[in-house]
């Protein structure tokens, strides 16, 4: 978002109104941001994987009443219950330590502050001159 934005700067004040119209439409540059966070993000859809647990639970308690002549009647109730959990687990490629190293930390790194801050400071330069 950054680069696009650093982009946009750029190109509206040095492009000239001569020059083509497509480049100021907004859905192209936004439409390359999507794309390209999207390829970049592949990886991540596939750290994490998930499925559900199914289990019968079996449970009893006693139900007392009172009444009305002042005694007591107690009553075990049985119940089955349906119990589903849903459990999130790390795939291999997340436990993976290179692709901890490689993906998340480096390449992460250098495309979210060390691209979006030389673009930042290269169109201030050009903007400047």
């Amino acid at each position: 978002m950054t680069v696009s934005v650093a982009v946009n700067r750029y190109l509206d004040l040095h492009i000239t109104s001569s020059s083509s119209k497509s480049i100021y439409n907004g859905y192209i540059q936004a439409g390359i941001v999507f794309i390209f966070s999207t390829i970049m993000n592949i990886p991540r859809w596939f750290e994490f994987r998930y499925g559900r647990s199914y289990d019968l639970v079996n449970s009893s308690f006693v139900v007392t009443s009172l009444l009305k002549n002042g005694s007591s009647v107690s009553q075990v109730v049985y119940s089955t219950r349906n119990l589903s959990v849903l459990i999130l687990e790390a795939t291999e490629l997340r436990k993976d330590n290179s692709y901890i190293r490689d993906y998340t930390l480096i390449a992460n790194s250098f495309l979210v502050v060390a691209v979006p801050t030389c673009i930042m400071l290269l169109s201030s330069v050009l903007i400047y001159r």
